[in-house]
């Protein structure tokens, strides 16, 4: 049994609600076993909180 390295995606946004569902949806998509995503958002006014509401529990 081979142990993999953890792997932490970060994506930092403002105002990415045009592109920040594809952008979670890719790399959410992998078969990597052992992967965390981190979002880091800059106060965006353009419902891209709401989006990312969304992926919240993925």
């Amino acid at each position: 049994m081979s142990l993999c390295d953890f792997v932490s995606v970060t994506v930092v946004t403002y105002n990415s609600g045009r592109f920040i569902r594809r952008c979670l949806e890719s790399v959410l998509g992998q078969k990597y076993p052992r992967l965390e995503v981190i979002v880091i958002d800059n106060a965006s006014i353009d419902g891209t909180i709401d989006i990312l509401e969304h992926f919240e529990d993925r």
